[in-house]
């Protein structure tokens, strides 16, 4: 939605996840966080002076979070934002996908750096568990290395929120009527499972799991538990 709402704008360019195996390189920087300055130097800043030569570029891009730091330091002037939404949702949406589960061609099997966490520890958590601790460690890693933080609900129900919090700080304008038109939509919405995972229908052992493994960074942005 942002990016398409981004793109409207007249003599931009942006790119919604630009690389097709970018979650894959993600996965390997949780394993290896040595990785991240390897695959900036020698492909993805290459790859961002092709794609910025013809007009200002930038990216809406999930996939591209544990690398900032080292993109950072080739362009410092590059604004970064980082939008984080409720991890209610956020959780009971991966729980419908085959995230981390047999199916998952990129993160299954796979074991975050003894800096994120002891392997033991990750080892004994379940899906659900493992699920919440990402969302609370992906959200503080990106308050820390991102130049402002705004949460995804404020942008999409307030236009002077999202003209403060992101245009201005990317340096763009969107027309009101466009975000208007574009935040009455329902976008995304992936039809090929039920919402069988909303936080309602959690377990007691799930809701405890939540509240224990997110309650840090859901209250610093001010959600409730």
């Amino acid at each position: 939605m942002i990016s398409k709402m981004l793109n409207n704008v007249d003599g931009l360019n942006v790119r919604h996840e630009p690389v097709p195996k970018e979650q894959l390189y993600h996965r390997y920087s949780l394993e290896n966080p040595a990785y991240s300055s390897g695959y900036v130097n020698k492909f993805r800043m290459k790859e961002i002076f092709l794609r910025q030569k013809d007009y200002p570029y930038g990216e809406v891009n999930s996939a591209i979070r544990r690398f900032v730091p080292e993109i950072k330091s080739y362009m410092p002037n590059v604004p970064v934002v980082h939008i984080v939404r409720n991890g209610k949702d956020v959780v009971s949406s991966i729980l419908n996908r085959a995230s981390l589960t047999e199916r998952d061609p990129v993160y299954y099997g796979f074991s975050p750096h003894d800096s994120i966490i002891a392997p033991q520890e990750w080892d004994e958590m379940n899906r659900f568990e493992k699920i919440c601790f990402l969302w609370n460690e992906e959200n503080k890693w990106l308050s820390q290395v991102a130049d402002a933080t705004v949460k995804f609900e404020d942008l999409i129900s307030d236009y002077e929120t999202f003209d403060s919090k992101l245009c201005q700080i990317i340096g763009v304008k969107v027309p009101k009527s466009l975000w208007f038109s574009e935040c009455t939509v329902t976008i995304n919405k992936n039809k090929s499972y039920l919402d069988s995972h909303k936080c309602e229908n959690w377990t007691d052992a799930q809701k405890n799991s939540f509240k224990r493994l997110c309650h840090d960074q859901m209250n610093a942005h001010g959600y409730e538990l």
